[in-house]
């Protein structure tokens, strides 16, 4: 059963969560950006609400946000940008997610080169121009992409 397979697989995800919020693959492991937001997206698609998990694995993510160029994963981001598109919809205030959307949107732009593409930010497993542009557009384009409901 269907239902059966998404509760185990939530259990497990809920599991593999630091006492920091992190998200990690395996349980008891430290947790990275990229899974944080995997994660805490995960939990709310599967939980149609915003679990606490969730929201302490975003609180972490707005406190550890990028602050510059080189410090941005472009597959991290397209994760944490669909987590925090859900929250949204899924709760009307939350600490900070508005703010990381701004200050990361504005990050994106600002470093955007005459071409239209990006240039390389920290690497990533697959990391490529068309791969890294893609997660980039993909993450600008979260909040019009799915309806949460």
């Amino acid at each position: 059963e269907i239902g059966k397979a998404l509760k185990k697989a939530t259990d497990y995800v809920s599991k593999c969560q630091s006492t920091k919020g992190t998200f990690a693959y395996k349980i008891g492991m430290g947790g990275k950006p990229s899974l944080t937001g995997a994660g805490a997206y995960c939990l709310m698609l599967t939980e149609k609400k915003l679990k606490k998990q969730a929201l302490d694995g975003m609180n972490w993510l707005v406190a550890n946000q990028p602050k510059s160029w080189g410090e941005i994963d472009p597959y991290a981001h397209y994760y944490n940008s669909h987590a925090f598109a859900c929250t949204d919809t899924l709760q009307s205030e939350t600490k900070g997610h508005t703010l990381w959307k701004k200050r990361s949107t504005q990050l994106i732009l600002e470093n955007q080169l005459p071409d239209g593409s990006w240039p390389v930010a920290v690497h990533f497993h697959g990391d490529s121009t068309l791969f890294r542009n893609t997660l980039f557009l993909l993450s600008l384009q979260s909040d019009y992409r799915y309806a949460y409901e």
